[in-house]
């Protein structure tokens, strides 16, 4: 009895970081980011390039309302700058912490940060360049792009307003086993395209538990 109870005062003594974080339905108030906390930065490549995109991030947010770094964890994310953009803002975000019983406990949190351009390009502009986020139908990450290309400038006249989307069969190694696109009204300018489309390098897609896996990428061109 004794011995029991001297292991409930200890297991009681822990502090708090030494505990499992808890999942946001265990709590009452969960950790929500403070509304003049720093965001991550856009990385200047993709924003001159006009690149959209989303990286669904995890990681434990303490009592302090303070991420932990070195739980971070990459869900999903549509390019490694927009990832590497998350990773460095971990340590200036700011949350309020969630709250269980009226006192304040470390939180497992997934958290989208999504990259948005509020204006549309003109005529004269790289258009914009989306990479799908979306799962498969088997549940399976898509491959996710190593650089972004544009197609050349100035874009002709009949191309603007275009929407063109390219599909690449990437296998479990990133290569690039085939690609397809719908073609423009203008033939010399799709041959452009091709070539921009022939140098995308892609790390591989994975399954739900984190395995490399064959699957396709989606990359869409607003002109």
């Amino acid at each position: 009895m004794v011995r029991i109870a001297a292991l409930i005062l200890m297991l009681s003594s822990w502090p708090l970081s030494a505990q499992l974080p808890y999942f946001e339905f265990q709590v009452e108030k969960q950790a929500t980011l403070m509304p003049d906390s720093p965001r991550p930065l856009y990385p200047d490549m993709l924003k001159a390039a006009n690149v959209e995109g989303e990286v669904l991030a995890q990681f434990v947010v303490d009592t302090a309302g303070r991420v932990e770094s070195n739980t971070f964890k990459v869900l999903k994310s549509s390019h490694e700058l927009f990832t590497l953009s998350v990773k460095s803002a971990l340590d200036v975000l700011r949350f309020y912490p969630a709250e269980l019983s009226g006192r304040k406990v470390r939180q497992l949190v997934q958290m989208p940060f999504v990259f948005g351009l509020s204006t549309r390009p003109d005529s004269v502009s790289p258009p914009r360049v989306t990479i799908s986020t979306a799962r498969d139908e088997a549940g399976n990450f898509p491959p996710t792009a190593m650089e972004i290309f544009i197609p050349p400038i100035p874009v002709p006249k009949s191309v603007v307003g275009f929407h063109l989307v390219a599909e690449f069969d990437v296998d479990e190694t990133g290569k690039v086993r085939s690609f397809t696109f719908n073609p423009t009204p203008d033939a010399p300018y799709n041959r452009k395209i091709e070539e921009v489309l022939r140098s995308y390098r892609f790390k591989p897609g994975v399954t739900p538990d984190g395995k490399p896996v064959r699957t396709k990428a989606r990359v869409k061109y607003d002109f």
